[in-house]
């Protein structure tokens, strides 16, 4: 995520000075979700760090609404897709938030606190500043839509 530049870590004095000049409503709290890749207990555990969106100070004021396809038009492309004998493939764009355009936010800077479990090599008062939109926030999935329409 550093080296994307979707993120940048800040710690000790300039962690402190940068919660001070944006405040604490400002300070996201973070957390991983942990899956298996087999969705049983038995298969290899995956962890995802996510931000606790539904915190942020700007949540009201997000556009988060983003285009996803409705039961129906999933169904009437399935039945053209075989009809014609059409193949389907499916593909995923790993870390697709992480790709898109940078935030802006008129309110301030948006920042993150590492997760209880912490992240290696990452002291656990470091301040996370989020540059690109992240897994978790209200307004990514639209912010990676917009992104990508624009490509």
């Amino acid at each position: 995520m550093i080296a994307s530049g979707a993120v940048k870590v800040h710690v000790g004095e300039d962690a402190r000075k940068l919660i001070e000049a944006q405040g604490t409503k400002r300070l996201l709290e973070s957390r991983y979700v942990y899956t298996t890749t087999d969705g049983k207990d038995s298969g290899p555990l995956k962890a995802r760090w996510c931000v606790r969106g539904y915190l942020d100070p700007d949540i009201l004021d997000l556009a988060t609404a983003a285009p996803t396809l409705s039961p129906e038009g999933f169904a009437t492309i399935v039945q053209m897709i075989t009809s014609k004998r059409w193949h389907l493939k499916i593909a995923d764009i790993e870390a697709a938030f992480l790709r898109g355009d940078d935030m802006k936010r008129t309110q301030g800077k948006v920042l993150v606190r590492v997760p209880r479990d912490g992240i290696p090599q990452l002291a656990h008062d470091a301040i996370i500043e989020l540059i690109k939109p992240v897994y978790g926030l209200a307004d990514a999935p639209r912010l990676w839509w917009k992104s990508l329409t624009k490509s």
